[in-house]
């Protein structure tokens, strides 16, 4: 949450992209693939990975640095590239460095790039799988005059596997978005697991703009405990060529009841880790806190007069303090520790303001500086939908997707 400051201070600097365009332009901008193929069958050849595309293979799949380099044609010379990766992306960072380094193709396949700028960017989910894509479009100058060029870019993951796909020619955006959404609507891979207990997804935006993703799940852990994965990737244009991209990774490891049994935050600034926290019990009572922090070695104690909250114990607070037969003006207090000033708990503190419909309640939270409206629900005590107020600016978190029971 404290990271979403900083972010929707950037979006003040970002401007528009491209100004009216000509005729010319519009008419490649509407080319697509006529018509969609039916969906064909796609699996790498270790078995490891299947899917069904909406276009057929372009050449062999091709395994390499833990991923799978795929391309598929969607029109005559018109290819669509995608990697399939083993472990999951953080899913702004990917779009940010491969976005640098495609540029850096496109110059040298094209000619000088004299201008760039950013068109889009989405979030979202599509059945449970993430998914961040940026638009770009962009300029060369070459010995024939300037030549206009796009760039597509969608990053997601999905089953603990990650899905990254790139297009580099002006028009084929729907056929593009039906090709990645077909892959993540059928990827399936070896040793999956099992789905979790709990997840959901929450779209992020501010000013409407969609701007990140967030993804919550819960999972058993042994016949004794829970652990809890939270995602949380924001990217947002700086200038109209710079992107900025975070990503946060947190893991806690619970009892059944919720209690805290350890805890990590990892936190990385445009693919470049600048915080990596454990949190861990002392036997003589309290928490070690031990990593990188901003870059610099981090090792101390947090005294035991308090207990860190989690996202489970947090949710069944919070459905006890609702469940009571008038809420409003009920209030809680709890300890949370996060990776903004992570040598103490900070609190949190929260009063339930006033009905919002069927099952749901408004709930003004406080954690350090930040103020938080959300909208609160009875059956489970998580979140629907989450407003920061940010000097001018509100950030929205809101709920897009929920399976399972807590």
């Amino acid at each position: 949450m404290d990271r979403a400051i900083v972010l929707a201070a950037l979006l003040a600097c970002a401007g528009s992209a491209v100004a009216d365009e000509p005729e010319w332009l519009k008419t490649l901008r509407a080319r697509e693939s006529a018509p969609l193929p039916a969906p064909v069958d796609v699996a790498s050849p270790d078995g490891w990975f299947s899917a069904k595309a909406t276009a057929k293979l372009a050449g062999k799949i091709e395994f390499a640095d833990d991923a799978y380099a795929v391309n598929f044609e969607l029109a005559p010379d018109i290819i669509a590239s995608c990697q399939v990766t083993k472990d999951s992306l953080d899913l702004g960072s990917t779009l940010n460095l491969t976005a640098a380094s495609a540029f850096e193709f496109l110059g040298k396949q094209h000619g000088k790039i004299d201008f760039r700028g950013v068109e889009r960017i989405d979030a979202g989910q599509v059945e449970g799988s993430p998914f961040m894509a940026v638009d770009w479009v962009y300029r060369v100058a070459s010995d024939k005059g300037p030549l206009i060029g796009s760039l597509k870019q969608v990053s997601a993951n999905r089953h603990g596997a990650g899905i990254y796909c790139v297009q580099s020619d002006v028009g084929y955006a729907q056929s593009f978005a039906a090709l990645t959404r077909s892959l993540l609507q059928s990827l399936q891979v070896k040793d999956a697991g099992s789905p979790p207990e709990f997840e959901d997804i929450s779209v992020a935006s501010i000013g409407g703009k969609k701007v990140g993703v967030m993804q919550s799940s819960i999972r058993k852990d042994g016949a004794d405990g829970l652990r809890v994965d939270m995602r949380v990737s924001m990217i947002l244009p700086i200038t109209p060529d710079t992107l900025r991209a975070e990503d946060t990774y947190s893991v806690q490891f619970t009892a059944n009841d919720g209690s805290m049994v350890n805890a990590m935050h990892v936190v990385a600034n445009n693919g470049e880790i600048e915080t990596q926290l454990k949190l861990d019990p002392l036997e003589e009572g309290g928490w070690k806190v031990s990593g990188q922090h901003m870059g610099k070695a981090l090792d101390g104690k947090i005294d035991g007069t308090r207990e860190p909250a989690t996202l489970v114990s947090q949710a069944h607070v919070r459905k006890a303090l609702l469940a009571a037969a008038n809420p409003l003006g009920a209030e809680n207090v709890e300890w949370q520790w996060i990776p903004a000033d992570p040598l103490q708990l900070t609190e949190s503190r929260l009063k339930v303001t006033a009905a919002a419909g069927e099952g749901l309640y408004r709930a003004r939270e406080t954690l350090g500086g930040m103020v938080v409206d959300t909208i609160l629900e009875r059956a489970t005590g998580m979140a629907q939908r989450a407003d920061f107020a940010i000097g001018a600016n509100t950030l929205v978190a809101e709920r897009v997707y929920v399976r399972g029971q807590l």
